[in-house]
């Protein structure tokens, strides 16, 4: 019967958790990045506009323009939609530092999460002109860091640049960028 008991507690407080992180995601405890980006992309399917696009690794690389209706739009805004912290393993894991124009999120001291600092700047309208963030990640056989810098016009997205690099276990390093403008 005391198993029966536990196991039913233990039910309930599994159920009342999953509740917690719903309630969670459906009130963003952050900005709401993913929401953003959803709007973004629509935004640029609709317009469909071109790319210069330049990605460098090492002392390599390569610039092309890219046709508006080639253009991956959900693909090219992944990595900022990668930097939402209103996961469930986030809340309550970053200091929120207002500062005029700019909403600051930082990683607390003694919390683990692989984005380390998110930053929005708006104009005098409110509306978002730059996320800049860091990304840091360690693994048993590599180190990664990212900085990504997103840039906005009259409330779209105008450019990125993601620069970082990857570190092997083995001691082997390499140094990646991705710029990305729309002309």
């Amino acid at each position: 019967m005391r198993v029966f008991f536990l196991s039913l507690s233990l039910a309930m407080s599994m159920a009342c958790d999953q509740l917690n992180r719903q309630a969670e995601t459906v009130n963003p405890t952050y900005f709401d990045l993913e929401a953003f980006c959803n709007i973004q992309i629509e935004l640029l399917e609709k317009r469909g506009p071109n790319i210069l696009k330049t990605a460098s690794f090492e002392q390599d690389s390569t610039t092309r323009e890219i046709d508006g209706g080639d253009v991956k739009w959900e693909k090219e805004l992944e990595i900022l939609g990668g930097l939402d912290l209103n996961k469930p393993r986030f809340v309550g894991a970053f200091d929120v530092i207002e500062m005029g124009d700019s909403t600051s999120y930082q990683l607390k001291k003694g919390e683990k999460a692989s984005v380390k600092s998110l930053t929005l700047h708006r104009d005098q309208n409110g509306e978002i002109v730059r996320i800049f963030g860091d990304f840091q990640e360690q693994k048993e056989i590599y180190e990664t860091k990212r900085t990504i810098d997103f840039r906005f016009e009259s409330g779209i997205f105008s450019s990125y640049s993601v620069e970082g690099y990857q570190k092997m276990l083995t001691g082997d390093s390499t140094s990646f960028s991705v710029q990305v403008k729309v002309p």
